[in-house]
């Protein structure tokens, strides 16, 4: 391996890192702030594998229903197309984005609801989670968010990922991973 690519795997490591601080990090705000007992909001993070995931559709719904519970956030969600058969890796970046996405909302959006749509179309699966918060400039930092993970996650399985928000209007995240 050259040291670009050395270079390149570290950065991709340190992102992911970056991204598993923040979660762990929002995961103890949420718990200090909402006064939620600590076994019931650790349910919540629980590590997750490729073989974990037995029915994608089925796990990001548990992950909305928990999220409900724990936040009073309204969710809804809306899946099109087979979505069993894809890849393990797929599936995990769908699942770990959707959980990030969920994971800012809490913190960040003071929203009060979240709509998550699934779709898969033409050889690809499309993500969208929106959410009717505050927003945010994009033009702004994004580091700390989460963002720069969900980002990554996308790039490793050569998908693609981007940001629609704007201050008071909400904010609405897209991946599109190769089915």
């Amino acid at each position: 391996m050259d040291g670009a690519a050395r270079f390149n795997q570290r950065d991709a490591l340190a992102t992911i890192l970056i991204t598993a601080i923040n979660i762990i990090a929002g995961f103890l705000i949420g718990v200090l702030q909402q006064g939620v007992p600590f076994m019931e909001a650790l349910k919540t993070y629980t590590v997750l594998t490729v073989g974990d995931i037995v029915e994608l559709s089925a796990a990001i719904e548990e992950q909305l229903r928990r999220f409900k519970a724990q936040y009073g956030i309204a969710t809804q969600l809306s899946t099109d197309g087979n979505l069993d058969d894809l890849g393990s890796d797929q599936q995990l970046v769908l699942y770990r984005v959707t959980q990030e996405a969920l994971n800012n909302i809490a913190r960040h959006a003071g929203a009060s609801n979240v709509a998550v749509e699934i779709a898969r179309v033409d050889g690809h699966v499309d993500l969208e989670v929106a959410d009717d918060g505050v927003g945010f400039d994009v033009g702004h930092e994004l580091r700390g968010l989460g963002l720069d993970g969900m980002a990554e996650r996308a790039r490793l399985v050569e998908g693609r990922f981007e940001v629609d928000a704007a201050p008071g209007r909400g904010t609405t995240l897209r991946l599109r991973v190769p089915a």
